[in-house]
């Protein structure tokens, strides 16, 4: 299932069927192929956060320990929501940082879940008739 969009491309069919097929008998590989990929993904996510808002961690981490009060949280839920309102807010200088790097950041992530899929297809037809 994961290589579904790969096997299209490479079959120039659509359907789940032949990516069903082509991963047959392969689960537990690609089982920890991907779990290796979504960490990698995780700590990709986690550098992006905290390079662009530094901020906000201190803020998730005060929610998590404020996690028995729900009036602690709201408090500190309301702060998260206004730094992201600030954050996207173009008459605010900075905003346009935001904006290209979260386009860039996008296309990163993006590549990351779709490389690896490709990298599975390949490897899982063969390299002939992955081309």
């Amino acid at each position: 299932m994961s290589i579904v969009y790969a096997a299209a491309v490479g079959e120039r069919t659509v359907g789940v069927a032949e990516a069903w097929n082509i991963t047959e008998g392969h689960f537990w590989g690609l089982f920890f192929y991907w779990i290796l990929w979504v960490f990698l993904m995780i700590v990709v996510a986690l550098v992006f956060l905290a390079l662009m808002s530094p901020r906000y961690m201190p803020l998730m981490m005060e929610m998590m320990s404020s996690m028995s009060d729900p009036s602690a949280m709201e408090q500190v839920e309301t702060r998260m929501l206004e730094m992201q309102r600030d954050m996207w807010d173009l008459s605010k200088p900075g905003a346009w940082v935001s904006v290209i790097s979260t386009y860039l950041f996008t296309m990163v992530y993006t590549a990351l879940w779709v490389v690896p899929a490709g990298i599975a297809y390949r490897y899982l037809v063969g390299e002939e008739r992955g081309r």
